[in-house]
């Protein structure tokens, strides 16, 4: 109820996808939220590009809201052929680069939250490593304090995040334990949402292999 949502797709040779984060709380965020993800889901059916699909997304916005509402999010495709990773970063927290056992945020000019209006400032690319796992993550996961009024932190969230990958554990479950560690640290209750979207890259090879057994 917090506002926030993800979208992805598998296609043949990649992946699309996106995060989000409506301002506000309650249905007013929801609509926002909704309105939003549908607005993106029809630009990738469309075959836009990230570029396209935020212009697009924006619009749709700015359209049906008053000049308040915005969202924030990113907005992303992965190549598997290439290990290539284009983000677009609408005013969202930074994702985070697990690459053997370290982990460094992937830096994006901002581009204005979607709603307010304003071209692209940057589509960032990152070549991908087969091994490589990208969080992306709203600011209820780093910003929701436990009772005593620490914020879980992104110090805190990159530490849980090399444990589980370092572990080998599957994504699922890398994010089962994130959530279970956001959730315990603020007292088993949340005052925002608090969604992460993880991308692990295997590599070509092992993606065809999949494919040449299933």
């Amino acid at each position: 109820i917090g506002g926030d949502s993800f979208d992805y797709a598998l296609e043949p040779g990649g992946a699309q996808f996106a995060i989000i984060d409506a301002v506000g709380h309650g249905m007013p965020a929801v609509l926002l939220s909704v309105v939003a993800i549908n607005a993106l889901r029809n630009a990738r059916r469309e075959g836009r590009s990230i570029s396209d699909a935020y212009l697009a997304g924006g619009s749709v916005l700015e359209d049906h809201f008053d000049d308040s509402s915005f969202v924030t999010g990113q907005i992303g495709t992965l190549d598997v052929r290439t290990g290539r990773l284009s983000w677009l970063n609408a005013g969202h927290p930074l994702p985070l680069l697990m690459r053997d056992g370290h982990v460094r945020e992937l830096a994006c000019r901002p581009s204005l939250p979607m709603g307010l209006g304003g071209a692209v400032a940057e589509v960032a690319v990152e070549d991908l490593q087969p091994g490589d796992s990208v969080l992306f993550y709203t600011d209820g996961a780093v910003e929701n304090r436990s009772q005593g009024g620490e914020s879980f932190g992104v110090a805190r969230l990159i530490d849980h995040l090399a444990v589980a990958v370092q572990e080998g554990v599957v994504p699922a479950e890398t994010v089962r334990r994130l959530s279970t560690s956001i959730v315990a640290h603020n007292g088993g209750d949340l005052s925002d949402d608090a969604t992460l979207l993880l991308v692990e890259y295997h590599g070509l090879q092992a993606t065809d292999a999949r494919a040449a057994t299933a």
